[in-house]
């Protein structure tokens, strides 16, 4: 299996005051192959959410290395990390995080317009994506008008859309029922199949982890397991 993300000696440490601060990861060393499907799992406050920040070029690293295939994206500046994040990693956050005043389909679009797709384009895509999630009939709704599942779906879509190398999904099944959150699961791995992303998702939900092809458990901000469920990379 083929590296793709390279974690080395990597330290997060939080300033609280001038005199405390609060370590949140401690020599974490990963790595996470092309096409993997991941969870990183540990009670809270272990550093999953953290790890993700820094995994999605959101945050930088106090000490140690990331890279993302042959990019050391620790060393990069800002100005740098900004086309990696739009063109390379996809996000899905629990809260879903679309913008409220545009339709589902605008939402989905929304970094294609960024990277400067042609309309066709972004419509072929939207109707591709728009038929393997179910939410053919949410298009032209905004956000209020969802429930929490189908926001979920679109924010999956959204996160999709511009074909990245990478989706990172934080605690995306918490504010689902079961039935919901299974529906998503099946959703992220037919993507994974069908699409070769890597995803990696930081999660405690059972369902999640038992759906972990590459389990990586943290537990106050060290890794202290990392081992592979199932080796059926795509």
């Amino acid at each position: 299996m083929d590296a793709f993300i390279e974690i080395a000696h990597l330290h997060k440490t939080f300033e609280t005051s001038r005199e405390v601060s609060t370590p949140a990861l401690i020599d974490v060393s990963l790595t996470i192959p092309h096409g993997d499907f991941a969870v990183i799992s540990g009670p809270s406050g272990s550093g999953k959410t953290t790890l993700l920040n820094l995994l999605g070029a959101l945050d930088s690293p106090s000490k140690g290395t990331i890279s993302l295939g042959q990019t050391m994206i620790s060393k990069l500046k800002e100005a740098e990390l900004s086309p990696i994040r739009r063109d390379r990693i996809g996000f899905v956050f629990q809260t879903h995080n679309l913008i409220p005043v545009l339709s589902a389909r605008q939402n989905i679009c929304y970094v294609m317009r960024l990277q400067g797709r042609s309309q066709q384009e972004q419509e072929s895509r939207v109707a591709e994506l728009a038929g393997k999630l179910d939410i053919e009939q949410l298009l032209d709704k905004h956000p209020d008008q969802l429930s929490g599942g189908q926001q979920q779906r679109v924010a999956v879509a959204r996160a999709v859309a511009s074909r990245p190398q990478l989706l990172l999904a934080d605690e995306p099944t918490a504010s689902l029922d079961s039935t919901n959150a299974e529906r998503l699961l099946d959703l992220l791995e037919q993507l994974n199949h069908d699409e070769g992303v890597t995803v990696l998702i930081s999660s405690h939900d059972s369902l999640v982890i038992n759906r972990a092809r590459h389990s990586i458990v943290l537990r106050d901000g060290r890794v202290v397991a990392d081992h592979y469920e199932r080796n059926d990379i795509p």
